[in-house]
C-alpha cells in the first residue's frame, strides 16, 4: 500500500504522505511548506534549524527553546486491516531522541534511542484503518532542547493485512 521511502517525493498528500512538526511536545500538526534540495539529499523544511524529512531520515528542531517534532504522516485511503512495519534508528552520540508511532492520535509506540539507550526500535504492528485515518511517524529532541545528532533514519512499510 505504502513505503516512505519508495513515496517520497516533492508533493505534500502524494501516495498518501504528508511530511509536517508539531512545536511542543503536543502541538498541532503542521505541513512543513518547503522542498528543495542540498549537495546530499532532497527534503521537505521550514526554516527550523536542521529540520528535515527526507526519504530515509528525519530531523527535529528546537525553536525558540521549544522542542518541534518532525512528522511523517501517512493518511489512509483504504478500509481494513495493514500491518505496519518499520524501523527508527538514531545516532549513538548526543542526548538522544524521541521516536512515537500513532495511529488516529493513540500512542502505538514510543521510546528513547541514543544518548545512552538502544540506537534502534523495530515495530511490527496491525492497526485497523478506514478512509482518513492518519499513521504519524515521529522524532522529537528527546529529553532536552539538544538538537545534535538528531538525525533518525525511518523505514516504514504498510501492507493490506491478508485475512485468515
Amino acid at each position: 500500500v505504502a513505503e516512505a521511502d519508495r513515496d517520497f517525493c516533492g508533493r505534500q498528500g502524494a501516495g498518501g504522505w504528508f511530511y509536517g512538526e508539531r512545536t511542543g511536545r503536543e502541538g498541532a500538526f503542521t505541513l512543513l511548506p518547503t522542498f528543495g534540495h542540498d549537495d546530499w539529499h532532497y527534503g521537505w523544511s521550514n526554516g527550523y534549524p536542521y529540520l528535515s524529512v527526507t526519504a530515509t531520515d528525519q530531523h527535529p528542531s528546537v525553536f525558540d527553546g521549544k522542542p518541534v517534532t518532525v512528522v511523517r504522516r501517512w493518511k489512509s485511503s483504504i478500509a481494513g486491516v495493514v500491518r505496519v512495519k518499520g524501523e527508527f534508528c538514531s545516532e549513538p552520540a548526543g542526548d538522544g531522541v524521541g521516536v512515537s508511532l500513532a495511529v488516529d492520535g493513540r500512542n502505538r509506540l514510543a521510546a528513547r534511542l541514543g544518548g545512552g539507550n538502544p540506537i534502534a526500535r523495530p515495530f511490527d504492528l496491525t492497526a485497523t484503518v478506514h478512509p482518513g485515518s492518519v499513521i504519524d511517524f515521529a522524532t522529537d529532541p528527546g529529553p532536552g532542547t539538544n538538537i545534535n545528532s538528531d538525525a533518525t533514519e525511518v523505514t516504514v512499510e504498510i501492507a493490506r493485512e491478508a485475512h485468515r
